[in-house]
């Protein structure tokens, strides 16, 4: 695994550049209601035309045809879905996968446990008579599921760019990090890469970029875009950052 060394200051900056396209999609993802339906298991085709499902169908089909092109060759890149890929661009070597930290798995489930906690909080502020179970579904399964796939590869692409930051941090304290890394302490790792001032500067800018932009977005408010990155974003690019360190300094 092979992780070009940045200043932190420029891996931070590659992590801000995300942030504008990511709250977009979530926004624009929150304009439709819930559309439970199409996060159930892969149906039928007569299911599919009544969006059961319908999420991981388009997910399975839009990465078939990017790795086929080559896009997971990309150290940068992770698909949300094991499956195999016929490269049709000669010359790539394919990347093991295996060496590389991918927790979209866990990225996926937070995003979706986050999509829930939100609809069911908007259904209950509306006095919606179906808010216990979030029965909301307004039939636009297709736009649900378009933003949905368009912020999931934003976000994972924001929380793997990790790695160049934990590689910096790394760099700048190599002695201190590797007695970690040999003791395999996660919590002592955490520990010494977070910095919760960097931390509040970044969740205070996305508060104040949605306060300021809030006819852009409205559909998101300035809290909740800030508990997205506080509750899901943050948390999963430090755990990037530690399976980073324990993957490539761990068992050398």
């Amino acid at each position: 695994m092979i992780i070009k060394f940045l200043s932190l200051e420029s891996a931070r900056d590659s992590l801000l550049i995300l942030e504008a396209p990511i709250l977009t999609d979530l926004s624009c993802r929150l304009h439709y209601q819930h559309n439970r339906v199409i996060y159930e298991p892969e149906g039928s085709s007569e299911e599919l035309s009544l969006g059961k499902g319908l999420f991981w169908h388009v997910l399975r089909r839009i990465e078939k045809v990017y790795g086929d092109v080559g896009r997971y060759t990309d150290p940068s890149e992770r698909p949300f879905i094991k499956q195999e890929y016929d490269l049709v661009r000669k010359g790539r070597a394919s990347v093991p996968m295996q060496k590389y930290v991918n927790l979209n798995d866990r990225l996926l489930k937070s995003y979706l446990a986050f999509l829930s906690r939100f609809y069911k909080e908007k259904n209950k502020d509306n006095r919606n008579e179906n808010a216990a179970e979030d029965k909301s579904d307004d039939g636009h399964h297709g736009s649900a599921v378009q933003y949905d796939i368009a912020g999931l590869q934003e976000c994972s692409q924001r929380i793997h760019d990790g790695e160049v930051v934990a590689e910096s941090k790394y760099q700048k304290d190599k002695g201190l990090y590797n007695e970690l890394i040999a003791s395999s302490d996660r919590e002592g790792l955490l520990a010494c890469l977070t910095v919760q001032e960097v931390e509040d500067v970044i969740l205070d800018k996305i508060k104040d970029y949605l306060q300021a932009n809030h006819h852009m977005h409205p559909s998101l408010s300035a809290d909740k875009g800030r508990s997205f990155f506080s509750e899901v974003l943050i948390p999963l690019t430090k755990d990037v950052e530690v399976e980073y360190l324990l993957a490539r300094y761990g068992q050398r």
